[in-house]
């Protein structure tokens, strides 16, 4: 049975943009799905690691410029997090700072995808990476599946 995102917890701590895409988040995904999507916010890293414990989401989105953090170490944590829960969360990096540079470290720390918040089109490619990162985590989650079954 395949499973279908429901919640995306998305860390950035510019208040507006992040009610921003929380608001528009939902109506594009409509556009392409029949489940709704919740989009919760996280201002820290702090109150997303808290909120991961609490509540596991389907899909992180992470705002890798932030106070206390400013590199892709925060992948590395969230990942970290999800593992000591015993699941796997696709993490999408999105950030105006975004460099070649910045977004291979962030590949490297364990994000799937990464945005950079100016492009023209966020809102449609940000959508087009929140799906592509599922699809990835949903192969790996089947093989994992197959792997515990004794390769069944």
């Amino acid at each position: 049975m395949t499973r279908t995102i429901r919640t995306i917890l998305l860390i950035d701590d510019n208040d507006t943009f992040a009610q921003m895409l929380a608001d528009f988040i939902p109506m594009f995904w409509a556009d392409r799905s029949q489940n709704p999507v919740k989009v919760c916010i996280a201002g820290s890293l702090d109150d997303a690691l808290a909120m991961i414990k609490a509540a596991p989401p389907d899909v992180i989105l992470l705002d890798l410029v932030m106070p206390g953090f400013q590199d892709a170490q925060a992948v590395s944590a969230l990942v970290g997090a999800a593992a000591h829960l015993s699941t796997l969360i696709p993490i999408v990096v999105l950030s105006a700072y975004l460099t070649d540079t910045l977004g291979i470290e962030a590949l490297r720390h364990g994000a799937q995808e990464c945005v950079k918040k100016s492009d023209a089109d966020l809102l449609p490619r940000l959508i087009k990476a929140i799906e592509q990162a599922w699809a990835r985590h949903s192969w790996i989650e089947a093989n994992l599946a197959i792997l515990r079954n004794g390769g069944e």
